[in-house]
């Protein structure tokens, strides 16, 4: 490997910083935008979902479009199955742990006070994870025949 390129599982490590803040950055705005909505709105029975899934699945949508294109520019994105995989495995492990941690925390009454702090990851992750494979298949339907 040449100096100065890092392997696209330290980026996507790396990445997992910026994509869980980003989740609650994302949630955090929808909140803000949620006390200015109308009642109605308010009220509706489809306004948690955006909330605390649509919001900050959109974080990871964003976060993985960029580390693809920034991959894609420096000829270092693998559009295989195994390339996705070695790719994203730090996501999918992170999701995973924290998937434990929401399995094992819905036992617990306390649970609602605590839980987005860990689920607004786990829906970017998710989001994420999806973008990522969407791209890999765009891009490897597209490669031409060898």
């Amino acid at each position: 490997m040449e100096r100065g390129h890092w392997s696209p599982p330290v980026i996507y490590f790396l990445a997992l910083f910026p994509l869980v803040i980003g989740s609650h950055a994302a949630a955090s705005a929808a909140f803000v935008l949620y006390d200015r909505a109308p009642e109605s709105v308010q009220k509706s029975e489809w306004i948690g979902y955006v909330l605390n899934d649509v919001a900050p699945a959109l974080a990871g949508v964003v976060c993985a479009v960029l580390l693809a294109a920034l991959l894609v520019r420096a000829s270092r994105f693998v559009a295989t199955t195994r390339g996705f995989l070695v790719r994203t495995m730090p996501w999918y492990l992170l999701a995973a742990a924290i998937a434990v941690l929401v399995v094992q925390g819905q036992a617990s009454p306390d649970f609602g006070l605590w839980s987005q702090i860990i689920t607004w990851p786990l829906a970017a992750l998710l989001a994420g994870l999806a973008t990522d494979a969407l791209v890999t298949w765009r891009r490897s339907s597209s490669a031409p025949a060898v």
